[in-house]
């Protein structure tokens, strides 16, 4: 029960230093302890269903976080790029919030590496195949959603992207 209360107080002080303690870069890496654990949940949650049949040789609901986290990061990048040419404190606040909570935060919590190594070993420890084919899904289709994302952006955006 110790363990509970000290989490709990930890919760409160990292939420209350987050938004109440500091405006600047602390600040945006507290808000990613606070978002973390939103998106280690959901994965967490996602992963249950990799137990169903058809998730035997390919798990689904690990790849899909993934590939997801991948295209909302290339999302916040763009909102990024567009926040930076409005003023520099919309962009101060971005880095802390867009940067800080949701992409460390929540899109790093629901895209972890160590899942997606522990999934290509537990394939691999069945057939080898099916841990190369997930493996080089993984890495394809989220490096083809990421140009696709900045592409069009780039492409048909009104303001170039920057970083």
């Amino acid at each position: 029960m110790p363990w509970v209360l000290s989490a709990l107080v930890l919760t409160v002080a990292f939420w209350v230093l987050a938004f109440c303690g500091f405006d600047n870069y602390p600040s945006s890496r507290l808000l990613a302890l606070c978002f973390a654990p939103f998106g280690a949940l959901l994965r967490w949650y996602l992963s249950l269903y990799n137990s169903k049949p058809m998730c035997k040789r390919f798990p689904f609901f690990t790849f899909l976080p993934n590939v997801a986290a991948s295209c909302l990061s290339c999302a916040m990048e763009i909102v990024g790029s567009v926040v930076y040419q409005d003023s520099a404190s919309a962009y101060r606040h971005f880095v802390m919030y867009g940067q800080g909570a949701v992409m460390v935060g929540f899109l790093g919590s629901l895209s972890t590496v160590s899942t997606w190594v522990n999934e290509l070993d537990g394939l691999s420890s069945r057939r080898l195949f099916w841990a190369y084919r997930y493996g080089l899904a993984s890495v394809i289709i989220s490096q083809l959603a990421s140009v696709f994302i900045l592409g069009m952006y780039d492409a048909y955006g009104s303001d170039p992207l920057i970083g």
